[in-house]
């Protein structure tokens, strides 16, 4: 994991409390190349073994309102000494194959309505950031709150300044 990534959650002095985090995040910024063509990314934890390595299921869902979406299943294992650093593991189709390491660089408090991830290169992905939230949308306000917290900081912004919304029909 990129040193400068971990060194950002240092700064934010915001811990993880992964039961709050688990449940659904609609992507509504990334710098992630493979959703300018898919539509309604969202990413689905689910908590499968509590403990000192806590284990999270991980469903990422992508596709068409009204017809069956399409998925990636992952298994991430949260590190022990940082609690916002997974691995993840894929579990489907050809992921299985891939491995990589994500951080949760920063939440609202409650993780009740966004979260920014951080999530390092696969051999099919680049590096990047997703802005995460509960709803399809956050106000315009706290997107640019966020996003301008991640300029600010010299090894997130050249993430930052390619962010994009990726599609979200109505549901």
């Amino acid at each position: 994991m990129q040193a400068e990534a971990l060194t950002y959650i240092r700064s934010h002095g915001k811990i993880l409390d992964v039961t709050k985090f688990c449940g659904k995040w609609y992507i509504i910024r990334t710098s992630l190349n493979f959703w300018q063509r898919r539509v309604n990314p969202s990413v689905t934890y689910t908590l499968m073994e509590p403990g000192a390595r806590t284990k999270l299921l991980d469903i990422i869902h992508y596709g068409p309102a009204g017809k069956s979406p399409k998925q990636v299943v992952g298994v991430d294992t949260q590190d022990k000494t940082n609690p916002n650093l997974f691995q993840w593991r894929g579990r489907s189709g050809l992921s299985w194959l891939f491995g990589s390491e994500w951080l949760v660089l920063d939440h609202d408090d409650a993780c009740q309505a966004w979260a920014v991830t951080y999530f390092s290169s696969t051999p099919v992905t680049q590096a990047g950031i997703d802005i995460y939230a509960r709803q399809p949308n956050l106000s315009s306000a706290k997107l640019a709150e966020i996003q301008a917290q991640l300029q600010a900081n010299q090894f997130l912004a050249s993430y930052a300044s390619v962010l994009f919304a990726p599609m979200h029909e109505a549901q």
